[in-house]
């Protein structure tokens, strides 16, 4: 989600407990986390947390977004971790889209979902070239930190692409992680 502007805000109640560079830095330091799972703005979307500069590739991480049961498009996705005989990782998303029983209140939701969608015409796809938008009378920056915030589109982030439909809410992906030496090593030892 966007994080929380509080220091634009000057009369912000809720403030974070860390800033946003921090927390990826903090990930990214770790270099044994292989995904950040996160829901709350409600899209699909993969974005890839590249190393830090002259940081191994196992500093990287993977941001995985799935949208809501309650919005449009009504989706969940699971996920599947395995351990690849290169031992490296590979995250195995696949998105979901629930069957509903006519007249039942899933049905009735689902109408719902999709004409709150047609009338607000939520943007399905943040973080595309216009990224200043606006959030009362504060403009809300991009939420990866570790890119320029100049409106440009962030290449890092894959939608679903489907000729002649303006969004794609599902796509499936297998993502794949190297893991540090040590990690190798000790997983090594566990599974020979």
């Amino acid at each position: 989600m966007e994080w929380w502007e509080s220091a634009r805000d000057p009369n912000a109640i809720l403030h974070n407990a860390t800033t946003l560079s921090d927390l990826i830095e903090d990930i990214q330091e770790n270099g044994n986390v292989i995904c950040l799972l996160a829901g709350h703005r409600h899209v699909n979307t993969i974005k890839a947390f590249k190393a830090p500069p002259e940081a191994p590739p196992e500093y990287g991480f993977w941001q995985i977004e799935t949208s809501s049961l309650h919005d449009f498009p009504q989706q969940f996705r699971t996920l599947q971790v395995y351990l690849n005989s290169d031992y490296t990782v590979s995250i195995v998303t696949v998105n979901v889209d629930p069957a509903v029983r006519e007249g039942t209140p899933a049905d009735s939701a689902r109408r719902m979902a999709i004409a709150a969608q047609q009338i607000i015409q939520n943007d399905m796809r943040p973080n595309t070239p216009n990224l200043e938008r606006a959030f009362g009378a504060i403009p809300v920056s991009s939420m990866d930190p570790t890119r320029p915030q100049n409106n440009s589109v962030d290449e890092s982030i894959r939608y679903g692409e489907v000729a002649g439909i303006p969004y794609c809410a599902s796509y499936n992906a297998e993502l794949f992680k190297p893991l540090s030496p040590n990690m190798v090593q000790i997983l090594k030892k566990r599974f020979a």
